[in-house]
Parts: C-alpha cells; structure tokens; sequence
C-alpha cells in the first residue's frame, strides 16, 4: 500500500508544481479536488487490475473530475450524478458478462 501512497504523492507533486508555474490554475479548493480525484482514479486502477470489473465507477469519477479541473469539460451536480449511475450499471452489466456477481467469480454454477 505504501506505493499506491507514493504514486498519489508524486501525482500531487506534479500538480503543484505545475501550479506554481502558472500552467494548471490551482488553487486550495481545486488542490483538494486534485486530491480526490487522484485518490479515486489511483484506487480504480489498481482494483481493475486485482478484479476486472471492480473499479470502474472510482475510475471514471477520478477520470471526470481531471477532466473537470482541467476545464476540458464543465459539469453539474446530476450531470456528475448521471455519470456516477451509467459507470455503475456499466461495471455491473460487465460483472455480470464476464461471470462476477457480488460474492466473486462464479464457479461450477451450472453443473452438467
């Protein structure tokens, strides 16, 4: 867990750095945002990779709200809902694709 810290600290830093040179407006309600948003699209990342459909709500909020701070798109509070509930029905429809319900992967479900 420590290097999941680091990569959030390293990305933060990147942040501030770029702030201070005056290329990402950055100020101290935008640098918690950053915050949030690094630590939702850190975490969807790595719980992609320890279980495929997992992580794709926490990654697309840490998606949309860079791309909110980074002014490529401006969104409002059930916009940003509407978001939240399509990423949610997505992983859940590829849960249910690719064999994962709520209690893990599906095994000898069907035995023949």
């Amino acid at each position: 867990m420590n290097w999941m810290l680091g990569i959030i600290l390293i990305i933060l830093g990147l942040v501030v750095l770029l702030g201070a040179l005056g290329i990402v407006p950055v100020g101290i309600w935008d640098f918690f945002l950053w915050i949030i948003a690094v630590g939702f699209g850190v975490s969807g990342i790595f719980a992609l990779f320890r279980s495929f459909p997992k992580g794709l709500v926490s990654l697309t909020i840490g998606i949309v709200l860079v791309l909110k701070l980074l002014g490529a798109i401006s969104l409002g509070f059930w916009a940003f809902v509407g978001v939240v509930a399509g990423a949610w029905l997505i992983q859940l429809g590829i849960g249910y694709v690719v064999g994962w319900d709520r209690y893990g992967w599906r095994r000898n479900r069907w035995r023949y």
